[in-house]
């Protein structure tokens, strides 16, 4: 009996602590979108088209809260959580990323996957599995100490692509200052990818600096040097 008032009273302090956590964390989105002029959604419909955040974590089985949507410094932005649910060898893993989705002013950007390598077996097998063209590229000896911290993928045909998108100074500013977040490159969209982080204005802010300068990184190189 005592046991089991004791687990109640557990779990009241635990669902308060979750409500109070929760206002504190829509408090700094609301204070954060004002700042940055941005529109923050707690949910949205995901078969919108016109706002959904697709990239290398969608998956059949996820759900997108908490939307942070504008624009910033000239560009088309969405802040979006997302949890994702993967099945592998018999078990239900869940994994939680804080995405932001970058629209890009010029197309045609070859698909390109940047992680970190510190992701677990079923990130690799199950996410970037199903990416079966993409193939592991090495930039350049230049770039050993970036290939400590990250595995990048490419196709082969655009692999000379890489060395104009992806310059010394854009891996070394990858390198020290937007690790440990993911990155992928795909045509039109850029994406920048926290895992398992708790949700702070000082990542929101890092992401959505951070990002939009690699962004204009992305958008400078030419139309002549991206061809098919």
């Amino acid at each position: 009996m005592k046991l089991s008032l004791l687990n109640q009273n557990l779990n009241r302090h635990l669902k308060k602590a979750n409500l109070l956590g929760r206002k504190r964390e829509d408090r700094m989105y609301s204070s954060f979108a004002k700042e940055y002029g941005l529109i923050w959604f707690k949910n949205l419909n995901n078969k919108s088209e016109d706002i959904k955040v697709k990239g290398l974590t969608l998956c059949l089985d996820h759900k997108d809260y908490d939307y942070l949507i504008g624009s910033y410094d000239g560009y088309d932005v969405v802040l979006v959580k997302r949890i994702n649910r993967l099945f592998y060898k018999g078990k239900i893993f869940e994994n939680r990323f804080l995405i932001l989705s970058i629209e890009l002013k010029n197309k045609n950007r070859p698909h390109v996957i940047m992680v970190t390598t510190d992701h677990k077996e079923v990130f690799f097998k199950e996410v970037l599995g199903k990416f079966h063209n993409l193939k592991e590229l090495f930039i350049s000896d230049e770039a050993s100490n970036f290939a400590k911290y990250y595995h990048v993928y490419s196709t082969l045909s655009d692999a000379l692509i890489m060395e104009d998108l992806f310059s010394k100074e854009v891996l070394s500013i990858i390198e020290t200052h937007i690790r440990p977040l993911d990155i992928e490159l795909d045509n039109k969209t850029l994406y920048l990818y926290a895992k398992e982080q708790l949700v702070t204005k000082k990542l929101l802010e890092t992401m959505l600096e951070n990002g939009v300068w690699l962004a204009r990184k992305m958008d400078k190189v030419s139309k002549a040097n991206i061809k098919r």
